[in-house]
């Protein structure tokens, strides 16, 4: 593969291109075997032996500075066990400079091991100098043995980079085929700053801390590594790290997570442009892969399973991709108590920041299997801080509780259809379907669900939950169930049915059947001539978004207008209007007429209904048995928005008779809630309307303003 990064994506193998270097790095470095050539230094030349009782540390420092000296080579240390100690004169050991490349027999055939007894604090046992940044050298086919049990000191096995804070970096370093064991620290611990770091095949384990860690480190690569028995994380990329690229590495028994992508306790940038490809993450005490605040972090065919804890635990994460993945029989140290996949928020309350767990994919994978009911649920999103989070299409094994809990702000579960007729069911959590072609059956089960039928004749279910159902094309039959759904049936002659909750109900094109149920339910007004049936509850007829005026009358169960054909509507109580020149009447219950802009006139007819004229010269109309009706007062009115431009038509209060003096057949009286007019019907004044907020005015000066007709 190309050794290049592209974009924001590391790909295989993440180096970036090199410079070229006056000492090439040596085909005899790579190979195994013994190098040949005038630019190979044998350390026995230099006095070294192998005996692990001797510090050799003088004697293969000598040979590195020689070949360092001659412009470049290979430092080639013969079989056997090589005693070491701390460098006489600085961090470290063994100090590696630039267009140098140390060399063993073999791994496990040459062994650079810590003296017994040392108490010294030793910051790589093989290393780069701290002082300056190093260039073009590398380490292959040895083992370093840190010796904790017979030593005292903190020991790092293999370091890079120069001290932390400087500017400096190391760049172009290749570890192949290494052994690191038994350092009471790290056992590889590429540091800030090093650039375009190779490490391939090789191993660290038995180690006090982390196996490998990938510290402040960009370009680089870890492939086809081991790491086992460690104290800590058996892999750890934290700390700015970016373009790192790791491709089948192996983590088992270690005393954390196998994987850690994490941005450390300080607060520096999160680690970003991770790849991780391939490879086993098994056995490990806490998480198989923990990302925690990484960014843009892409995880493919990866084996997890048997951790104690989650697989895969996304922890205040964002970008981050899982695919192509075996996850399962983890939470092996309690059963119930961890899922295989969790994303949830991190909060660092050292710092005082929280890291949201959002845009992140979880699809093609399988996880859980067989019998395996240790984990909670196969991907489980927490609440607080985690939004947009998918779940694709996955294979779900047997888990505790379920496949999938999500509880994130628009974060979704989603099943795709084909060209068929599909018949997709939904989950316990908030799902996304997609039908596609074909006359299909979808059913969002439980959670808040988007059920889109895509063409063709669909039957869209929503089940428990908040659910949106989308008909489409076709003639489709949509049924909301419980909770506040929304559905719209698209174009086609839909039947629309929202059954329990406050359901928005909107047909689409077509001459639609549409069915509120219980609860206060809204319906759309579209094309089409469509039968509306708001059911129980207190429902409303929305004309809000239409281009036209509209003509409705609650009370002969008719809406019509230009935009929105003739419909037949039945228990609609409420009315939205357009914003063109409306005309509203409503029954004898209670209603809310609202008619948005225009010059509108509106009748309540019975009821004590709520009125509201909008914008533009609107006309409220009565006639006396809207107000009192077989010896019994039907309601009083309630204008929430009247204005001086607006008209009071009280002209159908006295049909028949000759009013000489408004004064005598209207009284208004100021009260807390505004102006309460009266009519005389029937020998007594009857309340008709009250003007809400209105205060300080009288029939009369209503009247020689025009806002009154009688």
């Amino acid at each position: 593969m190309a050794d290049t990064v592209t974009g924001s994506q590391a790909t295989a193998s993440a180096i970036g291109e090199r410079p070229v270097y006056d000492f090439v790095k040596p085909e005899a470095f790579l190979a195994s075997g013994e190098p040949v050539g005038t630019f190979v230094f044998n350390v026995t030349d230099y006095g070294a032996v192998a005996d692990d009782a001797v510090n050799n540390q003088p004697m293969i420092q000598a040979a590195i500075d020689a070949a360092h000296a001659a412009g470049g080579g290979i430092v080639y240390i013969p079989e056997g066990v090589y005693g070491i100690a701390a460098h006489p004169g600085g961090d470290g050991s063994i100090q590696v400079q630039s267009n140098v490349f140390l060399k063993g027999a073999g791994l496990g055939a040459t062994s650079l091991r810590l003296v017994d007894g040392s108490d010294a604090n030793i910051t790589g046992l093989v290393r780069s100098p701290a002082d300056s940044g190093t260039d073009n050298w590398g380490v292959a086919d040895l083992s370093i043995d840190g010796n904790k049990a017979n030593t005292s000191g903190e020991v790092i096995g293999f370091y890079t980079g120069p001290r932390p804070g400087d500017t400096r970096a190391d760049h172009d370093v290749t570890v192949l085929r290494v052994e690191v064991k038994d350092a009471s620290s790290y056992g590889f611990d590429p540091h800030e700053q090093t650039v375009r770091l190779s490490i391939r095949d090789s191993v660290s384990h038995d180690n006090g801390l982390d196996g490998f860690t990938i510290d402040f480190t960009s370009e680089s690569e870890l492939v086809g590594n081991l790491a086992y028995g460690n104290g800590r994380h058996g892999f750890n990329v934290v700390t700015s790290s970016s373009g790192i690229y790791l491709e089948d590495n192996v983590a088992h028994s270690n005393g954390s997570s196998g994987l850690a992508i994490q941005r450390g306790s300080e607060n520096r940038p999160s680690p970003s442009n991770v790849v991780v490809r391939g490879g086993e993450f098994s056995g490990n005490a806490r998480e198989g892969i923990l990302v925690q605040t990484a960014t843009d972090v892409t995880i493919s065919g990866v084996d997890v399973q048997n951790n104690g804890r989650q697989g895969i635990r996304i922890y205040g994460g964002s970008e981050v991709t899982v695919t192509d993945s075996n996850i399962s029989s983890n939470s092996q140290s309690l059963a119930d108590g961890y899922s295989e996949v969790v994303i949830s928020a991190f909060v660092d309350t050292v710092h005082g920041l929280t890291y949201a767990a959002a845009n992140n994919l979880i699809e093609g994978n399988s996880i859980g299997g067989g019998s395996d009911t240790l984990a909670r649920y196969g991907i489980e999103e927490r609440a607080g801080n985690t939004s947009l989070n998918i779940v694709g299409e996955n294979i779900f094994g047997v888990t505790a509780r379920g496949p999938i809990a999500l509880a994130g702000q628009g974060s979704y579960a989603e099943k795709l259809g084909t060209s068929l007729a599909d018949t997709i069911v939904g989950s316990s959590t908030q799902d996304r379907i997609e039908g596609g072609d074909g006359d299909d059956i979808a059913s969002g089960q439980d959670g808040n669900d988007l059920v889109d039928g895509g063409s063709g004749n669909d039957r869209l279910t929503g089940g428990k939950g908040d659910d949106v159902l989308l008909g489409g094309d076709g003639a489709d039959t949509l049924n909301g169930n419980s909770g506040n759904d929304q559905l719209h049936g698209g174009e086609g002659d839909d039947n629309l049915t929202g059954e329990a909750g406050n359901d928005t109900l909107g047909g689409g094109g077509g001459n639609d059947t549409v069915s509120g149920g219980s609860g206060d339910d809204t319906f759309l007004a579209d094309a089409g001539d469509d039968i509306l049936d708001g059911g129980s509850g207190i429902d409303t007829l929305d004309f809000t978004s239409l281009n036209a005026a509209i003509l409705v009358d609650l009370s002969a169960r008719s809406a019509v207008g230009a935009n929105s054909g003739t419909d037949r509507v039945t228990s609609i109580e409420n009315i939205a209007g357009s914003r063109f020149d409306d005309s509203i009447t409503g029954d004898k219950n209670a209603n809310t007429l609202a008619a948005g802009g225009g010059n509108d006139t509106i009748r309540g007819l019975g009821g004590s209904d709520t009125l509201a004229g909008g914008a533009g010269h609107d006309t409220f109309v009565w006639t006396a048995k809207d107000v009192f009706a077989s010896g019994v007062h039907q309601g009083t009115d309630r204008i929430v928005d009247f204005s001086a431009d607006d008209v009071l038509d009280f002209r159908g209060l006295f049909a028949g008779q000759t009013v000489t003096s408004v004064e005598h057949v209207l009284v208004a009286r100021d009260t807390a809630e505004g102006t309460t007019i009266s009519a005389r019907i029937g020998g007594n004044f009857q309340d008709v309307v009250v003007l809400a907020d209105v205060h300080e005015v009288s029939v009369l000066s209503l009247h020689e303003g025009s806002a009154i007709l009688v």
